[in-house]
């Protein structure tokens, strides 16, 4: 009986150890759980953490390209803009210094007209003064002809070179009756210009003709002779030679001719000023060279003139 009560009293004890270390075995299985979640729970924190820092910074990074996006493309607009209307605004100055060269070169060569038809009626009025019927109607006739290709070419920016040949050689023959027969000319034209189909300004070699006569030859009691060469030099240039033998420029100014100066200094004013004007409008190179000529004694013989026109 006694020995049945310790085995009794020994399988209980046994029975609460294996309990308690049972217990033990829960409680440190459950710490351990308990750490696990904890660690979990952390990498969990630290993974949520993480992926917000990221987001965060992939939205700051996006919000800044965005930003930037939107900028530049503000910026290109203004540019753009800027661009546009600095191009609108050069446009118009383009377009209005054009219609203000066009402008004055159509009011020069209105002051030409009146000049050019001016000489021509005081040849009229010195014949009729002499009552020279003959002369006075065959110039007349002439000065029809003349007023005629004048008041056509002024209506346009250019003409046909036979066109200006023809104005000029009216005008050379009306200035020749005038002073009797003593101015006498010539007019050359080289085979490969083709006079119909080039064009040129008109009334453009009146003004160096009209200087050559009154300058030139109405100085010598003899007389003298004009001669106009027109050549082509090339397929894109056209020369004009006005050559005259009279006294030279030297000798001219000499004679201090009221008259003449005053014609000279209005008709090649204006002349320069057309061809000024005409070489900024059409972005050519019209060209104008004045040559005294001299003989081996170094006396002045004559007066060249050459001018080049780009065609």
């Amino acid at each position: 009986s006694i020995l049945k009560t310790l085995d009794l009293n020994r399988l209980q004890e046994t029975s609460l150890k294996q309990l308690l270390e049972n217990q033990s075995i829960k409680l440190q299985a459950g710490q351990q759980e308990s750490e696990i979640k904890k660690f979990r729970i952390n990498e969990l924190d630290q993974q949520v953490t993480t992926q917000h820092r990221t987001r965060n910074f992939l939205g700051a990074g996006m919000m800044l390209m965005i930003l930037s996006g939107v900028s530049l493309l503000w910026y290109n607009k203004k540019l753009r803009l800027k661009n546009k209307d600095l191009e609108d605004k050069n446009e118009i100055i383009k377009e209005v210094t054009h219609k203000i060269q066009a402008t004055e070169i159509t009011a020069l060569r209105a002051q030409m007209n009146p000049h050019f038809i001016f000489n021509c009626l005081n040849s009229i009025q010195l014949y009729t003064a002499q009552n020279n019927t003959e002369k006075a109607t065959d110039y007349l006739n002439k000065f029809s002809r003349l007023i005629r290709l004048v008041l056509e070419n002024s209506r346009s920016d250019k003409v046909s070179l036979e066109n200006e040949l023809e104005t000029l050689r009216l005008y050379i023959e009306m200035e020749a009756m005038r002073f009797r027969g003593k101015v006498s000319f010539q007019i050359n034209t080289a085979q490969n210009v083709d006079k119909d189909y080039i064009q040129i300004p008109p009334l453009l070699l009146q003004p160096f003709v009209e200087n050559a006569i009154w300058h030139g030859l109405m100085h010598k009691e003899e007389g003298g002779t004009i001669r106009i060469e027109v050549t082509q030099p090339n397929d894109h240039l056209l020369r004009f030679d006005i050559t005259d033998d009279g006294v030279g420029r030297e000798k001219a100014t000499e004679f201090k001719s009221k008259s003449a100066t005053q014609n000279k200094s209005f008709g090649m004013k204006v002349t320069a000023e057309r061809i000024e004007l005409i070489n900024q409008l059409y972005h050519t190179s019209t060209q104008v060279q004045i040559i005294d000529l001299k003989n081996k004694q170094g006396e002045a013989t004559g007066t060249k003139v050459v001018v080049e026109i780009p065609i």
